[in-house]
């Protein structure tokens, strides 16, 4: 998984992939149910079986753990798709009075092991913590600064209770860009115009033979084909096979904490700190070398997806800003070019970021809720530091600060 798939934001490819998800689903005419079984998870007859496969757990208070296992799927993402549908089916008939909190997660999928929310949670420090949460006052405005992470999976809620007090007294939510303000048609056609390649020219003509197979492979484990990203931008491929894994795996844009929040919106004023055209330019305009760097980068990391999110995921609800950077600190193996488009990624954004968090401050009333992806929080240059810079101090709100 890239750099860019981990922290930033890829709501085209996002809201793409996870139509596509629904899509395979819809055309699954019947189901292989392998096996349920109560209590341990059975590991050999999860290996014996054929074909994608995936683990979806069920978890009730109180109560031992259902493992419902899926088998003999044409992909991992057709797999951990209707493990979880089963595992919710199997949730509502057994929902009791005494258990109404059970909630579904995958725990396996093909022959790797998925983090639970729970162990994700068991890595955080139990005492009190910073959180990627600052407040900044000047005047009669108020900003409440958040990082997120932009796919989550739903075992990882609630989230600090910090976090929904700064939006319960905030008027303003300030997300990167609004793609649920787009029409879906328009967000499409301008995702597809940016991130085709330039006439003539095919993933096929760009790659050497072994880039081509790897990439071919992924494509296979996650339902999609060479022939429908023959002409697509390397970035693009990497940023669709990144968002697609990580769907496998069970985070998803809609349990993303912008999703979150921006379902409370109520009659708050929505602001923008981008504007779409303006990331889809970065997302898919460095160059192709810099491009074909990025989807190699991609696929070398594919087996390690689990423990990078699951890492990202502990330094966030930790607050570890050294963990976070060091998460997206990889400059010493990358080319000159790919630097170049990291900073255009980060630290270039990171200054307009803050000129606008300032401006809502100097505007002198109201209280905003600004949310960025958390790698904009941590590291040099980072929007905190620039803010300091303009002599804005922040208050870094903690697990145990009451709002």
């Amino acid at each position: 998984m890239n750099n860019t798939a981990n922290s930033h934001s890829f709501s085209p490819a996002a809201n793409q992939a996870t139509s596509r998800w629904r899509l395979l689903a819809a055309s699954v005419l019947s189901v292989l149910l392998a096996g349920v079984a109560h209590g341990e998870f059975d590991q050999a007859a999860y290996d014996s079986l054929t074909g994608s496969r995936a683990v979806a757990k069920l978890s009730s208070p109180g109560s031992e753990p259902t493992f419902v296992t899926v088998g003999s799927q044409i992909n991992d993402l057709l797999a951990s798709g209707q493990a979880m549908q089963q595992c919710q089916a199997t949730a509502k008939a057994q929902a009791v009075a005494e258990a109404p909190a059970a909630t579904c997660e995958l725990v396996r999928v093909g022959a790797d092991s998925i983090s639970t929310g729970a162990e994700l949670r068991a890595r955080v420090p139990a005492g009190e913590h910073p959180l990627f949460l600052w407040r900044y006052s000047k005047g009669g405005a108020t900003v409440y600064l958040a990082g997120t992470i932009h796919l989550l999976k739903q075992s990882l809620y609630p989230l600090p209770t910090q976090l929904q007090a700064a939006f319960d007294q905030s008027d303003h939510l300030v997300v990167e860009v609004n793609a649920q303000a787009i029409p879906p048609q328009q967000l499409q056609l301008k995702s597809l115009q940016h991130s085709m390649l330039p006439d003539g020219m095919s993933l096929e003509s760009l790659l050497d033979k072994p880039l081509l197979d790897a990439t071919r492979d992924s494509l296979t484990d996650l339902g999609l084909n060479m022939a429908m990203v023959a002409t697509m931008k390397p970035s693009a491929v990497a940023t669709q096979l990144a968002v697609m894994r990580m769907l496998a795996y069970g985070y998803n844009p809609a349990n993303g904490i912008e999703s979150h929040f921006l379902a409370q919106v109520g009659d708050r004023q929505i602001l923008e700190l981008e504007t779409f055209e303006q990331q889809l330019t970065l997302l898919f305009g460095a160059p192709l070398d810099v491009q074909v760097e990025m989807l190699k980068e991609t696929l070398a990391q594919q087996e390690d997806t689990n423990e990078m999110l699951s890492d990202m995921i502990v330094a966030w609800m930790s607050g570890d800003d050294e963990g976070l950077a060091n998460l997206f600190n990889t400059e010493e193996e990358m080319s000159q070019g790919a630097r170049d488009y990291q900073q255009s990624l980060l630290g270039d954004r990171n200054k307009g970021m803050a000129a606008k968090i300032q401006g809502y401050l100097d505007s002198g009333s109201g209280t905003y809720m600004v949310l960025v992806g958390s790698a904009h929080l941590a590291g040099d240059g980072s929007i905190v530091e620039l803010l300091t810079e303009a002599d804005l101090q922040g208050e870094r709100l903690t697990s145990r600060s009451v709002l």
